[in-house]
């Protein structure tokens, strides 16, 4: 990957459908907020099709807003993968070393499996349209 996405916390706005009528989509935007200014920047618009669920769309809206999240611990855990083969430039010939480096993680591996199991049991549908 030699881009990396937009830097600063996503978040997921909320997921509304396009019509009362069917055919409808699923829309919700996806912010990124500086955390100096404080200010809010669209990353994109979501639009999935109604005839998902409900519950369906919304995992699929939040896994999408917790992609660089996601991204910083791939690459930490590449990381900790290139420190146990011997043959990468990076290698460190200690297990402690490796796990340490993994347990870095851990943190942040539990905070953003956390997050999806609080907002799966949280969510409620919201019903509107778009003018």
């Amino acid at each position: 990957m030699t881009r990396l996405p937009t830097f600063a916390e996503w978040h997921e706005g909320s997921l509304c459908r396009t019509t009362a009528n069917w055919p409808f989509h699923w829309v919700a935007e996806i912010t990124a907020i500086d955390p100096v200014s404080g200010s809010y920047t669209c990353i994109g618009t979501v639009r999935q099709a109604g005839a998902r669920r409900y519950d369906e769309a919304l995992a699929n809206l939040r896994l999408m807003a917790r992609a660089p999240a996601m991204l910083r611990i791939l690459q930490a855990v590449s990381r900790v993968l290139d420190m146990s083969d011997p043959d990468h430039e990076a290698f460190v010939d200690s297990a402690p070393a490796c796990l340490d480096a993994l347990l870095q993680q851990q943190e942040a591996l539990r905070a953003l499996l956390e997050c999806f199991k609080a907002k799966r049991l949280n969510s409620t549908v919201r019903l509107t349209a778009d003018p």
